[in-house]
Formats: structure tokens, C-alpha cells, sequence
């Protein structure tokens, strides 16, 4: 029996042989399957003339046969080919071609014998007849045509079968490999990113659990999944009914193999069993139960199988209902034994399959009401008998009557046919060394066998413990081999009611540890697990009972080995939670599991680790303090009853530390006090004997629960003064340490409360009356009188003890030049030193000043030395209120320059520094007073400086925003630090980045034409106010031009108009620049900046016949358009500006030559007579004109009298068709596109008209009041003389 089945496992001996051939294929389930795969044997005798008997002439049937057969066989081999290439048919498992060949072949032999035969007798005739026995058809044509039906029939179902497997894979492989796609993609999304997303993406997917991040860290997913159930299941907020439940669901989430799936539905199967199953394990009902259970879950699995087998072929809801499974197995046994198809039963045919195979692949899938009614259709009364009796017993026994009558039949029949003799064997519980090896090909298939022949309440031959045995035997005897399967193994050891070692068996298993800790967690939970008596027996333990040996899991050992791979700092909780389902588990001794398990958690720990969960599972630490809330105030338990068992449990074992502060904790003071006195008395004895100071935790702890119990008792029993008098035997020293030292480091740190509850644990009076009174005078003096007496006790005492020498100095404020050298070993030590002894209002000996020019002048004489440490000096500086000082010496350290800059702006915005008067200044000065010199900063040099490094490209707004820090601050000139720092910003860049920063910063171009929003207008600042101020500072420091585009931004046009008129001026004539009074008219305080600039473009044209600034006069120009549209009425600075740009207009044809042109805008400007009517007013209009257009007023009279000059020579020929597209006139021009009359006149018309005109000039020339230059006058009487010689 062991090695039979050890071949079912794949790892014995192959099955025997048979006159059947056995082919070997791979289920879906990667499971070895045997299928029968004999063929139809043909027909073995020839028919001749002694085997028909016809009626009919026999030419003419030889014939029709002939034809019938070979236009067949003619239609199917022609496809032959065709056939071949198919790849599912043309393998072993398809059709076999040849063997339709070969059946044609024989069909053919039949036929030539007929034909060959010419006389048949009657006698013989009637003979084969009876032979036949109604077998034969009597007319071939009809034998020949079932035979072709039948064959093709055959052949186009195996096609059917085929091509829906083919197409099954086909499909798989197309989910599979999309599937390896998109896990391709995932994984190479998440290769790009950090560790951190890795984590991320983990928590994410454990997400339906609610397990938080911070508890997930040492345990994987999977594993944090289940933790958190435990976690649910223990606060009630999951049901023990529903626990395995949320266990399945955490296996399917977490992307599971489907073996951990698998056992999971054979532990919900098997968990079906009585609720006294652990008290009565050997009983009737309970092992009937087993066998229920794992029946069902076998049937169940082989449902699964087919329906995944043949997909959509049933639905999921219909796989369990009885009837919808047939044709599942109608098409599973075609698939599995294609050889048994369409051959004839002795009990008859269903769907062209042996009756037999029907009715056991229904009982197979636990489908009896299919294997019922196929039984019915074949008229079998014995099988409908017996079917309809074993369902009566709920698929468990059949009356002893018909379970006899059915093993004589099985008897007599059980070699003829193998899926009879298996059904018989199943019905009647027979013959159960039979392995039917023919049928049976899986050890699903032969547990269901074995467990089907189990017959309640008479077990004949099979009983279940046989089984269990049977199992168990087979898997430990060969181990080494079933390492390949455990997990099948394991299976059928919980298919079998052993569920102890299938855990054990599992918890081997690393794949599987998690699986077997929580599968034990649910039997345990259900009583359907044996625990051991012992927390230190091994895993798996056997007790011997008068009917078979039981096993027992050492459950304890389970939680507590699994719960080491959980880190303590971050994963407490959860260690916890497993260990509280230990909670009603008390071993031989009577030592509760929980408790056992808290006590030891604490034991193993190192002491850092210790602590930390002292206070995070008990809310304590070894001093006894209460910290925060205990983890286990969130059980469902007395937390004070677990805190003094586990104490207890402490004790006994000889942790007494622990046990003591546990026992405070658990307000159990008597015990926690009879335990330090105890741990004093050894200490003592210890520092008696050895002169060895005994543990300072100890000691800590014990005067810590001391004073708290002073303050809440009120009477002391033995026990108590017992502590009490044990530390005070450790009088004049704290935790073994000298009780000054302990002062002295408690007045270092601050905690003078601390320094004087040390005193008062020591009983030193005097120390305690000091300390008393500096607390009372906020830690800074000490009343006169006392600190007299300190100093009297300071010069008797202060060589002694070195830190009673430095407390007394430092409370008495004395000896302020003693360094203390053996204390005092860091600057920050000295220097908290000295400011101790400065005592306010009376500073005797050290003073502030003293102390910051100590730290200054030292630190600047041995500056080489303080470079190693610059950082600490610049706290020194800081820390003695030398903050300008110290921002100085930071700021020259590139690490810290930074930081030197955002302490400064701290400190500046809490009004704490002080700040340079002047921006040209030292980053920082020195000012002399009466008392002592007083440094301030360079404030606006430390921002700008360190704004240098932004890029203006993309960090302007940082730059401004710490520009915007100056926006309060004046120099002593009044100016702005803010508006300068924005000035001086602009003009040191260049060309490109000023156009840009004009855009962003102040939301303008050079042309004036508005831009997108300003960076100024996200600052709480009216936004106009500081780009005129800014504009200002830029006219005051001579860049006019940026002056008046920003002055034309904030809408001051008279002031733009005041610079371009400058400009001109200065372009024209170099002349001195004068200030022009500003108008409250906004409208018009533009345009003397562009007038300025326009003048100047217009005098370089003249002189050099080069245009002027294309920015002055692209800018003039767009302004005078923005003016033009929102002023209807002009005063004097507007119209010089709009007469500046049509006289541009004038030179520039003039300089491109064209005469006619620029002599028709001449006329029309009307600044000179054309006739005499005009002089008057000419003259009239000059006192009206700016400076701008006087300056250039000369010029204009010279170009005119040039041109009229030019119009009049013979030379000249009209130029009126030379293409001036290149000139454009300012759409700001005053003038219009009319033409003269004067051109249209014939030459000696013009040349008349010129001579007069040249008259009227010259007199007005003459009447002009302004004085003309010599050279100015020689060029005009030369060209007044060639007007008037031309002819």
C-alpha cells in the first residue's frame, strides 16, 4: 500500500502495464493523468460470401459501394494535407489520420472480396444471418453509410474538442502574456524612483487592510495584512465566525501563490467540525465530520477543476448545483479518454460514452443526482437501487444487504470494466487495496477513493485513523523526496483531520510560515487545535492514549518564534496582538501563557530596548515615572492585573529590577518596596565589601519611587522606613555620584529645581537656604549677607572639593579670574561661567562690557587661532549681544554666509540691530559715544550683496522680496534703501536683462507699452508711487532714459517730457541740463522726457545725417500716441513734444532727399513765414516755443533755406517718382498727406515763388529775437544768394 501510493505522489514506482496502452499527458492542474487510450479494434474477419446475405443484385451493390466508399474517401484524403498542416491535429494527442486511412483500407478489402465472389447460397445465407444476430445491416449501401457517418461523426466531435482546447490556450496565453507586459511596464516605472516610493507603493497595496505604514516595516505585506485582522479580531471588531473570512480575503489581495489559496479552502472546509472536537477527537461523530469535510472539499476542488478546464461552459452560480455539472464531465471524460469514446457498453451508451465512466466522474464531482438520473436513462434498476440508497445515507454507508450484493457483483465483474469495479468499490466500501490505477491519476483522486470506502459506524477495512496513518507514514518515511510536494502533502494531512502536523509541517516552509502561523490561529480560535502543557516543549509533541498516539502543537512556541521577525520599535503593537491570543492558555504549571510570553519579551531585550518598551507597553520607565498612554489599555483586559502578574512572574525568576518597577507601576507599592529593599541591601554590602558602588539604575530607581511615595502616604509602615533608612546610608552622594557635582551640573544645565532637590535628598541645609534664595531672585543675585557667608565658606573650602569651589563661585558672584580648569573644559562652559557672576544692578568685579570686550578682543588678537573655530566665536558674539559683530565674521564664511544673512533679518525685523546710515559704508562701523563705541551693520550692503548670486532670469522675485526687507529704512540723505536697491539693480545690468527686468519688475518696455502684471504688484506697496520714486533716483543719478520710461509708467508725464527736453538740449548743444517745475497734471508729465530725447535725435540727424536713438524715438513716439488718445486739449510741453516728432519727420526726408517732400511739411509746420501776413505771427509764436525747439530753431531756419536752395537750382530734376516706402511719417504727425500747389507750377512759377519766399525768411531772420551764430549767418546768406541767382 505505502509504495502504491507513493507513485500517486510521483515518487515511486510506475503502475503495471495492461493489454490497454496508457498515455501520459499534463492537466491544467500540473497533475499526471493516465489516460486509457485503446483503441477501437477493427473488424478481425474478412467478410467473404458465406458473410452477407442479400437481396439484391450483387454487381449492382459491389458497385454502389465501390462508389459510395471511394468518393468518401476520396472527399477526406483530398483535405489530407490540409488536415496535416493543423498542428492540434496533427499531434499525438489529435487525430490519428492513419488510422481513418487504415479503416477506409479495410472497407476496400470488403468490398473486392464481394465483388470477386459470384455465387451465394440460401443455406448459407440463413447461417450468417443467425451469426450476425441482427449486427449487420442487410443492405451494404446503408452498413457502408452508417460506417461513413459514423467515422466522420467521430472525427468532426474530436475536431470539436480539440479546437476548444486549442482555443481555452490560446486564450490563457494571451492573458498571461499581456499580463507579462504590464508587469514589465510596472516594474520599470517603479525602478526610476527611490527607496521611498518602493514603500509607498507597498503601503498602498495593503491599503484595504487599514495597516499603517509605520507598522509595516519589518513584516512584509502579506504579513502586515494579517497582523492587522489579528488586531481587528482582537478589539471585537471582527467575529471569530468571520476570521477566516478576512484571512482569505489578506491571501487573495496580496498576491499569493495558489497553494496558500488552496489551503485556505481546505482550512475552511475542515473547519466544519463539532464544537467538542477536542474532547471527544476519536469519537463517531467527530471523525465522521472529517471525512463530511474533506469529501466535500475534494468534490468542491475537482467542480473548480472543470469549470476551469472548460471555461464558461457553466456558470459560477450553476457549478454547485446538482444536475448543472453533467456536461462538464461529458466533455472532461472526451478530453481525458478520447479511446473510450463511441464504444459500446454491455449496460449501455450515453452521449457515445460507457455508462460506467458517467456515473463515477459524477460521484467524482459529488454530482448524485446526475449520476442518478444517467443511471435511470441506461435503465440500470441495480445502479438506480443502489444510487438511490446511497443518497438516502448522505453519501456515506449503503444498507449492509445492498453493500453485499453489490460486492459479489464487483466479485464477478470487477476485471471487465475498470470505471464499474471503481464505482462498485466506492458504493460498497470493497476491495480498498485496489488502486485502479487505470482511472485513478492523482492523490485527490485517491484520497477521495479512500476516503469515500470509510463506512460509518462499522469501519471493515478503512477506518480513518488507518488513513491518517497511512498518510502520516508515508510523507515522514520519505521526507527527503517530499520536499518537492510539502505543501500537497501538507494538504492532505489537513484533509485528513491532522492538523498539528500539517502546520508543523508548513511553519518549515518559508514561503508558507505566515500561512501556517495564521491557519494554526484559526483552528486554535475554532478548538479544533491540541495545544502542549509546555512552553519549552519541542513544536510537535506525541502523547500515547489507549487507542492511537495524538499529536499536540506547541502553540506558544508558534507566536512567539513568529513574532521575532517583527521589529520592537516600530511593531510592538502587533507583537502584542499575537501574543493575546495566548490569553486563555495556561500551561501544566498553571503559568498563563500571555503573561509568559510579556514577561520573557521583556527579559531578552537589551536594556535601550528594554526601557522602550517599558514605557510603551507598561507607560513606565526604570525610574517609575508614568509616561505616556500603555498599549495594552487598548486590549480588552485589567491592564494593572497583567502589569503585577507579569511583575510577578519577574520576581520569581530573579529579574527583581523589572519585577519592582512593574509592581509600581501595578500601585502593588508594598511588593515593589520589599523588592528595593532587597536591591539596597545587596548595594550596600557590595560597596561594604568591595568598596564598589552598587548599580545606578537601581539606586535611581529606588529614590524616585521613594519620594513618591513620601508624597502620598502620609504613615510609613516596617517596610517603607526599611527603604528609607537604606538611602540614607548613601548620604552626601546621589546615584553613586558626589552630590556637588550633581548641583553643579543641574545649575550648568538650568534645572535649579533639580540642584535643589539633590540638596534636600542629601539634608545639606546651608546648600539648600542658598539655593532657595537665587531660585527666589530669578537664578541672577543672591541677597548681600548670604553671598557674604558663601564667600567666607569659598576662601576656607575652595580647594577641597572642585565642584563645591565653582558652585560657591558661581552663586556668590566671586573669583571671577579663576578658571576652574578641572571643571570648565569648553568655551560654552567659561562663558556661562562669567555671565553666572555678573549680578545686576551691582556688578562689583564682571560687568557686560567687560565680558564683550573679553570676548572681542580676544578673539580678535588671536585671530589665526580662532580661524580653526570661527562659528564658535560668532556665538560667543551672539550669546554676549554683539549681533552686528557677529554677522560680520559669519558673513565671511562661505558655509555660513547664509545663514549670517537670515539671522541679520531676524534680528533687524526684531528690532535688535543696528543699521549703517550711509549704503556707500562699511559693511561695519564703528561709532564712537561716550561710553563705549557702538557698531552697526551695513543692512542694505548685507541684502544686496547677497542677492548677487540670484539669477534675474528666474529668481527675481526672491531678489525683490529681500530688497523689499529695506522698504522702512532711510539713509541720512533721506533716500529710500528699497527704491535704491531697485535703481541701482537696473542700472548695472545690461541691455537685455534691464528690457526684461522693466517687463517683469515694473510691467513696461522701453517703448512704454504695458506688459503683464508687475512682481510689484503682488508687495503691499502702491505700486506707482515707487516706480516714480524709482524713477527719480534713476533722473537724479543721469540715466534719463529709464527715468522717463518709468516716470511714463506711473503715469507723471510733464516729468518724462522734462527729461527728453534735457536730453535733446544737452544732444544738441551740450548744454547744461535745468530742472523743469513738475505740473499735479499726470496727463502731461511725460513729455518732457521724450521732448528731451526727440530734440536730441533730431539735432544727430542734422549734424550726421544718422538717425538718433531708435529706443528715444520708438518710445517718444509711442507715448505721443498713448497721449493722443486719452488728452483732448494740449498744453505747451505736449505740443512741443508732438512738433518735435513732425520735425524729425522734416529732416528725415530732407536727409533721404527728398526735396518736394520735406518742402511741403516745412509749409505746413508753420514754425517759418512763407509770406509776409506770417512774420508777425512767427514771431509772436517763438515766445511760446520751449527750449527744445529754440535749441534746435537755427538749425530749421538752415535746412529750410538749404532746401529752398536745392528746389531752385537748375540741376535739380523732380524727384517725385523715387519710391519712398522706406519713410514712414510718425502717426503722431500734426501734418497730412495733402500735396503743395507750388510743386504743381511750372519751374519758373516755383522759381519765383522760392525768391519770394526767400525774402520773407530773410527779413524774419532779421526781426528774429535771438541772437544766431556767425557761422549760422554765412551759411544762410549763401544760400540766400543762390536762391535768388537761380534762373
Amino acid at each position: 500500500m505505502s509504495s502504491t501510493f507513493s507513485w500517486l505522489l510521483g515518487i515511486g514506482r510506475s503502475p503495471s502495464t495492461s493489454n490497454l496502452s496508457n498515455t501520459t499527458s499534463q492537466t491544467p492542474l500540473n497533475q499526471s493523468i493516465v489516460t486509457n487510450s485503446s483503441q477501437i479494434p477493427p473488424s478481425s474477419s474478412t467478410p467473404t460470401t458465406t458473410n452477407l446475405s442479400l437481396h439484391r443484385n450483387l454487381n449492382q451493390l459491389v458497385d454502389e459501394g465501390q462508389r459510395s466508399s471511394l468518393k468518401t474517401k476520396r472527399e477526406l484524403i483530398s483535405n489530407l494535407d490540409q488536415l496535416n498542416t493543423l498542428a492540434f491535429l496533427n499531434t499525438s494527442t489529435g487525430i490519428n489520420i492513419q488510422r481513418i486511412q487504415d479503416q477506409f483500407e479495410q472497407i476496400d478489402k470488403t468490398l473486392q472480396t464481394t465483388a470477386a465472389t459470384t455465387t451465394v447460397t440460401k443455406s448459407r445465407d440463413d447461417t450468417i444471418e443467425q451469426q450476425l444476430d441482427g449486427k449487420l445491416t442487410n443492405n451494404l449501401n446503408d452498413y457502408l453509410k452508417h460506417e461513413r457517418e459514423k467515422t466522420l461523426l467521430s472525427m468532426l466531435r474530436m475536431i470539436e474538442d480539440k479546437t476548444y482546447d486549442e482555443i481555452t490556450r490560446h486564450s490563457n496565453y494571451v492573458l498571461d502574456n499581456n499580463w507579462q507586459k504590464q508587469r514589465q511596464l510596472i516594474l520599470s516605472t517603479v525602478s526610476k524612483h527611490d527607496q521611498s516610493y518602493l514603500d509607498e507603493a507597498n503601503a498602498m497595496q495593503i491599503k484595504r487592510f487599514e495597516t499603517p505604514r509605520s507598522l509595516s516595516r519589518g513584516l512584509s505585506n502579506v504579513e502586515a495584512a494579517y497582523a492587522k485582522v489579528i488586531a481587528l479580531y482582537n478589539v471585537g471588531k471582527i467575529a471569530r465566525q468571520n476570521l477566516i473570512d478576512e484571512f482569505t480575503n489578506v491571501v487573495e489581495s496580496s498576491n499569493q501563490p495558489q497553494a496558500a489559496i488552496d489551503l485556505w479552502n481546505v482550512v475552511n472546509y475542515m473547519s466544519q467540525l463539532p464544537s467538542d472536537y477536542l474532547t471527544n477527537r476519536t469519537s463517531l461523530p467527530s471523525q465522521q465530520a472529517i471525512v463530511l469535510s474533506a469529501r466535500s472539499y475534494l468534490e468542491y476542488s475537482f467542480r473548480v477543476q472543470l469549470s476551469k478546464l472548460f471555461i464558461n461552459l457553466v456558470s459560477d452560480d450553476d457549478l454547485h448545483k446538482p444536475g448543472s455539472i453533467y456536461k462538464l464531465i461529458i466533455r472532461y471524460i472526451r478530453q481525458k479518454h478520447p479511446n473510450i469514446v463511441h464504444i459500446i457498453d454491455d449496460d449501455g451508451n450515453i452521449d457515445d460514452l460507457p455508462i460506467w465512466s458517467i456515473i463515477f466522474y459524477c460521484l467524482r464531482a459529488g454530482d448524485l443526482q446526475s449520476a442518478l438520473n444517467a443511471a435511470k436513462r441506461c435503465h440500470l434498476t441495480s445502479a438506480v437501487e443502489w444510487l438511490t440508497n446511497y443518497i438516502k445515507n448522505n453519501n456515506q454507508s449503503i444498507d449492509p444487504t445492498i453493500r453485499l450484493k453489490i460486492q459479489d457483483v464487483y466479485d464477478r465483474e470487477h476485471l471487465t470494466n475498470p470505471f464499474k469495479s471503481i464505482v462498485l468499490s466506492v458504493l460498497s466500501a470493497y476491495d480498498v487495496n485496489n488502486m485502479h490505477e487505470l482511472i485513478i491519476n492523482s492523490i485527490d483522486d485517491l484520497l477521495w477513493l479512500r476516503l469515500s470506502q470509510i463506512v460509518f459506524p462499522n469501519q471493515d477495512l478503512m477506518t480513518l485513523n488507518k488513513l491518517q496513518k497511512l498518510v502520516y507514514n508515508e510523507g515522514s518515511g520519505n521526507r527527503s523526496l517530499f520536499n518537492e510536494k510539502p505543501v500537497q502533502f501538507a494538504m492532505c494531512l489537513l484533509l485528513t483531520g491532522q492538523f498539528e502536523t500539517a502546520i508543523d509541517l508548513l511553519n518549515q516552509i518559508e514561503q508558507f510560515h505566515c500561512h501556517a502561523v495564521h491557519i494554526g490561529i484559526h483552528l486554535h480560535e475554532s478548538r479544533l487545535l491540541s495545544t502542549a502543557s509546555k512552553s519549552d516543549s519541542p513544536m510537535l509533541t506525541t502523547t500515547l492514549t489507549a487507542e492511537d498516539p495524538l499529536k499536540s502543537l506547541n502553540y506558544q512556541r508558534l507566536l512567539t518564534t513568529y513574532t521575532e521577525k517583527c521589529r520592537y520599535d516600530t511593531e510592538l503593537w502587533q507583537i502584542i496582538n499575537y501574543f493575546y491570543l495566548l490569553k486563555q492558555i495556561k500551561q501544566k504549571d498553571g503559568e498563563n501563557c500571555f503573561i509568559e510570553s510579556l514577561a520573557i519579551l521583556l527579559i531578552k531585550l537589551n536594556d535601550n530596548d528594554t526601557d522602550n518598551l517599558l514605557e510603551r507597553l507598561f507607560g513606565v520607565n526604570r525610574q517609575g515615572v508614568l509616561t505616556e498612554a500603555r498599549i495594552l489599555d487598548h486590549l480588552d483586559i485589567d491592564t494593572n492585573v497583567v502589569t503585577a502578574n507579569v511583575g510577578l512572574y519577574l520576581e520569581k525568576h530573579g529579574h527583581l529590577e523589572l519585577a519592582a518597577v512593574l509592581y509600581d507601576r501595578a500601585k502593588k507599592s508594598r511588593q515593589a518596596c520589599s523588592i528595593y529593599n532587597r536591591l539596597l541591601s545587596e548595594a550596600i554590602h557590595t560597596l561594604i565589601t568591595s568598596n564598589t558602588p552598587g548599580s545606578s539604575n537601581v539606586l535611581s530607581s529606588a529614590r524616585s519611587f521613594a519620594s513618591r511615595l513620601s508624597s502620598t502616604q502620609n504613615e510609613f509602615d516596617r517596610t517603607t522606613n526599611t527603604l528609607y533608612t537604606l538611602l540614607d546610608i548613601y548620604d552626601g552622594n546621589i546615584d553613586d555620584l558626589p552630590i556637588w557635582s550633581i548641583i553643579f551640573y543641574c545649575l550648568r544645565a538650568g534645572d535649579l529645581q533639580s540642584a535643589l532637590n539633590a540638596a534636600k535628598r542629601c539634608h545639606l541645609t546651608s546648600a539648600v537656604e542658598w539655593l532657595t534664595n537665587y531660585i527666589k531672585n530669578n537664578n541672577q543675585s543672591i541677597d548681600p549677607t548670604i553671598r557674604l557667608k558663601i564667600q567666607d565658606v569659598y576662601d576656607r573650602e575652595h580647594l577641597t572639593n572642585p565642584f563645591k569651589s565653582i558652585v560657591l563661585s558661581v552663586l556668590s558672584a566671586y573669583d571671577v579670574n579663576n578658571m576652574h580648569e578641572l571643571i570648565i573644559n569648553s568655551i560654552d562652559d567659561l562663558l556661562w561661567l562669567r555671565l553666572s557672576q555678573i549680578v545686576f544692578p551691582n556688578q562689583d568685579l564682571m560687568t557686560l562690557n567687560k565680558l564683550q570686550k573679553l570676548v572681542y578682543n580676544e578673539g580678535s588678537g588671536n585671530r589665526s587661532l580662532f580661524n580653526e573655530k570661527p562659528v564658535q566665536f560668532a556665538m560667543c558674539l551672539l550669546l554676549t549681544g554683539q549681533f552686528e559683530t557677529a554677522i560680520d565674521l559669519l558673513n565671511q564664511i562661505e558655509q555660513f554666509h547664509c545663514h549670517a544673512v537670515h539671522i541679520g533679518i531676524h534680528l533687524h525685523e526684531s528690532r535688535l540691530l543696528s543699521t549703517a546710515s550711509k549704503s556707500d559704508s562699511p559693511m561695519l562701523t564703528t561709532t564712537l559715544t561716550a561710553e563705549d563705541p557702538l557698531k552697526s551693520l551695513n543692512y542694505q550692503r548685507l541684502l544686496t550683496t547677497y542677492t548677487e548670486k540670484c539669477r534675474y532670469d528666474t529668481e527675481l522675485w526672491q531678489i525683490i522680496n529681500y530688497f523689499y526687507l529695506l522698504k522702512q529704512i532711510k539713509q541720512k540723505d533721506g533716500e529710500n534703501c528699497f527704491i535704491e536697491s531697485l535703481a541701482i539693480l537696473l542700472i548695472k545690468l545690461n541691455d537685455n536683462d534691464t528690457d526684461n527686468l522693466l517687463e517683469r519688475l515694473f510691467g513696461v518696455n522701453r517703448q512704454g507699452v504695458l506688459t503683464e502684471a508687475r512682481i510689484l504688484d503682488h508687495l503691499d506697496i502702491d505700486t506707482n508711487v515707487v516706480t516714480a520714486n524709482v524713477g527719480l533716483y534713476l533722473e537724479k543719478h543721469g540715466h534719463l532714459e529709464l527715468a522717463a520710461v518709468l516716470y511714463d509708467r506711473a503715469k507723471k508725464s510733464r516729468q518724462a517730457c522734462s527729461i527728453y527736453n534735457r536730453l535733446l538740449s544737452e544732444a544738441i548743444h551740450t548744454l547744461i541740463t535745468s530742472n523743469t517745475p513738475g505740473s499735479s497734471n499726470k496727463s502731461r508729465q511725460a513729455c518732457s522726457i521724450y521732448n528731451r530725447l526727440l530734440s536730441e535725435a533730431i539735432h544727430t540727424l542734422i549734424t550726421s545725417n544718422t538717425p538718433g536713438s531708435s529706443n528715444v524715438l520708438s518710445s517718444a513716439r509711442s507715448f505721443a500716441s498713448r497721449l493722443s488718445s486719452t488728452q483732448n486739449e494740449f498744453d505747451r510741453t505736449t505740443n512741443t513734444l508732438y512738433t518735435l516728432l513732425d520735425i524729425y519727420v522734416y529732416i528725415e526726408f530732407f536727409k533721404s532727399q527728398q526735396f518736394e517732400r520735406a518742402y511741403e511739411i516745412i509749409q505746413k509746420l508753420s514754425l517759418l513765414p512763407f509770406a509776409h501776413t506770417q512774420i508777425d505771427q512767427c514771431l509772436e509764436s517763438i515766445n511760446y516755443y520751449s527750449s527744445e525747439i529754440l535749441d534746435c530753431y537755427s538749425d530749421i531756419i538752415l535746412i529750410t533755406l538749404t532746401l529752398m536752395a536745392i528746389l531752385a537750382s537748375v540741376e535739380y530734376k523732380s524727384s517725385t517718382n523715387i519710391s519712398n516706402q522706406h519713410l514712414l511719417l510718425a502717426s503722431t504727425s500734426s501734418l497730412d498727406q495733402r500735396t503743395s500747389n507750388i510743386l504743381s507750377t511750372n519751374k519758373q512759377g516755383l522759381l519765383d515763388e522760392l525768391k519770394r519766399q526767400a525774402d520773407v525768411l530773410f527779413r524774419f531772420i532779421g526781426l528774429l529775437p535771438m541772437k544766431l551764430h556767425n557761422h549760422v549767418h554765412v551759411q544762410l546768406m549763401e544760400c540766400f544768394s543762390r536762391i535768388k541767382n537761380a534762373c
